[in-house]
């Protein structure tokens, strides 16, 4: 039965290709997972033969799939654009050109709507991502580099987690299920979403904590954190369940608290920014948006494999699962679920799918196969 599960896990892998190139490496790939799970000796070395094969797909699909999204990102964008991803790439271009982040951001946004720009809390920002890429050299070229690396690591980190509580020819399936999800962010300007890079943190975060490099989790938790906020709540969790290396990480996380409300939040209010944006359009059918969201690239994509894999993982709960890699994603997972019910979110943050997605399919191969067979 495990064995089946498995062989259906890499089925999801499975990626529709426009290029000959692609399609080659993802048949490989998902050949040599397969090929792991049927004769167990090869496990470790296919699996890092699987590891570098994707590696491959990254770099290779950036240069034959990304010229278009380059091309965006070293082109000024004029006074108003549409969608949010070219207003935080006016922002980099204004700071660029040496403004200061939120006098940027709230240009930027002002393209958006004609000028006008009144934001929630949520609406906004942080400037860190923002500072990294202004430092990076030349244009916006050198984000989508970065950008290639990320997920080259995030992959890498996805296998060190599932190693955690799976044999090697099993832990394989997370960076090979999770490879579609993020090729989708070098096709499109969505790499500009600074959710993508709050998840490749906290998954590196995440990573570190499970290995007992505390101080490291510290520093990329609150990383994290000063990318995209709303990941307090897993990191909140995972301090609760482990209380033995809070001291460890409870610097990082202090400097961002005070960074948080004593900076950050008083600069942004200065912009006229409410607590919760009023209007309303939302409701429960958004929840089709967020588990659809990046799943195009998956071959099996017509068949909702995300609701698929949520269905597995929710039926795998009747059994003790590692509590970890729930707290991982199922926090975000019902925020954003909820939040969508109540209507306060609508199919315009289709994108909080990132929050919580990623971390599901890391996770699934160890929440619904058994840890040996």
């Amino acid at each position: 039965m495990a064995k089946t599960i498995a062989l259906a896990l890499a089925a999801v892998g499975l990626m529709t290709y426009f290029t000959p190139w692609g399609r080659t490496l993802n048949l490989m790939a998902v050949g040599a997972v397969v090929s792991g799970l049927v004769w167990k000796k090869l496990g470790e070395k296919l699996a890092i033969f699987v590891l570098c094969l994707l590696a491959l797909q990254v770099l290779i699909a950036g240069f034959l799939e990304g010229g278009q999204i380059v091309h965006q990102l070293s082109t000024p964008l004029g006074a108003s654009y549409t969608t949010d991803m070219r207003a935080f790439l006016k922002t980099y271009q204004l700071m660029k050109q040496g403004e200061n982040f939120y006098p940027a951001f709230a240009t930027g946004m002002a393209g958006l709507s004609n000028g006008v720009f009144h934001p929630d809390i949520n609406g906004w920002r942080q400037p860190l991502i923002f500072y990294l890429w202004k430092i990076l050299p030349g244009n916006g070229t050198s984000i989508y580099f970065l950008w290639e690396g990320m997920i080259i690591l995030s992959l890498t980190a996805a296998f060190l987690v599932a190693k955690k509580f799976l044999p090697t020819r099993l832990a394989i399936l997370s960076p090979l299920i999770l490879w579609p999800y993020f090729h989708f962010s070098l096709v499109d300007l969505t790499l500009l979403q600074p959710e993508w890079w709050a998840t490749s943190f906290f998954l590196f975060g995440l990573t570190a904590y499970l290995y007992q490099k505390f101080i490291l989790a510290g520093i990329l938790f609150a990383t994290t954190l000063a990318t995209r906020e709303l990941f307090i709540f897993p990191i909140i969790l995972l301090l609760i369940i482990n209380r033995k290396p809070l001291v460890k990480l409870a610097l990082p996380l202090t400097f961002f608290a005070i960074y948080y409300s004593l900076y950050h939040l008083p600069k942004i209010f200065t912009f006229g920014t409410e607590l919760v944006r009023s209007s309303r359009h939302g409701g429960p059918y958004v929840l089709h948006y967020l588990l659809a969201y990046s799943s195009w690239s998956y071959w099996l994509g017509i068949f909702r494999p995300f609701l698929v894999v949520l269905g597995l993982v929710a039926v795998s709960l009747m059994r003790k699962r590692p509590l970890v890699l729930l707290i991982s994603f199922l926090p975000l997972l019902l925020v954003a679920f909820s939040l969508a019910a109540l209507g306060v979110i609508d199919e315009t943050r289709d994108y909080w799918g990132i929050y919580f997605m990623p971390l599901l399919l890391v996770s699934t191969p160890a929440l619904i196969l058994p840890p040996e067979e």
